[in-house]
């Protein structure tokens, strides 16, 4: 980003402005229409293992109870869910950006077989290899546990993708302060990520967003020297 504000961490100074689901798919290259007279949107994904709280993240997020949904079937939907989503800069609505939020099928479900990790491994390796407006990925991990191999799997993805990448930490409610504080130490060196690239969140207490609200405000260049 060109325009570095200065702030508060834990201050957003971004805000939601619209939210809205458009399509799922089940082809990795199909992306939702693009109006007559509009360029295509860029795109920012999350992706993480069956259970870790994507959804409720997402909800949180956005602030829509209901936008994403959780899959009755873990580990094998395969289905890219993507969202309209508008993001303003608090201090000047006139400043903003819209883009798609997309919302990646969740890897390691225990009871998947083999044959279904390779089919989840190709669908989302399509998607992120193909995807030209793919901006930044939020990898979600459940910060109660160590890494595990599926995790350390999908980061060398991103890694050898050359996809710029953060960590968010979910269901920190479940821990206290100081093993949070561990839990970001062992994820950033077992990730390869700078620490503050590793966000520590909980969907439950509201906790994180304004961290991912101020990257992906960054991310998009929402604030830039064209505005």
């Amino acid at each position: 980003m060109n325009n570095q504000i200065k702030r508060n961490e834990t201050e957003a100074i971004y805000r939601i402005s619209l939210a809205e689901y458009l399509i799922s798919t089940v082809r990795p290259t199909q992306k939702p229409e693009v109006v007559e007279g509009e360029v295509e949107k860029d795109e920012i994904a999350f992706i993480g293992r069956s259970n870790v709280g994507k959804s409720s993240l997402i909800n949180m997020f956005v602030q829509r109870k209901k936008l994403a949904r959780v899959s009755g079937q873990p580990g094998k939907t395969r289905t890219i869910n993507y969202y309209r989503v508008g993001i303003k800069f608090v201090k000047n609505a006139e400043i903003g950006k819209e883009f798609l939020l997309v919302d990646l099928p969740g890897y390691g479900y225990a009871k998947v077989s083999k044959d279904e990790r390779k089919k989840w491994h190709d669908f989302v390796g399509g998607y992120l290899m193909k995807s030209l407006n793919l901006k930044q990925v939020f990898m979600l991990v459940d910060i109660r546990h160590e890494p595990q191999e599926s995790d350390l799997l999908c980061s060398e993805v991103l890694h050898g993708s050359e996809i710029p990448f953060s960590v968010v930490l979910t269901k920190a409610d479940k821990i206290s302060k100081n093993q949070m504080m561990r839990q970001q130490s062992i994820f950033a060196k077992a990730f390869d990520v700078p620490k503050e690239r590793v966000i520590i969140s909980s969907a439950e207490e509201k906790s994180g967003r304004s961290e991912l609200l101020n990257k992906v405000g960054d991310w998009l260049e929402v604030f830039s020297e064209d505005n």
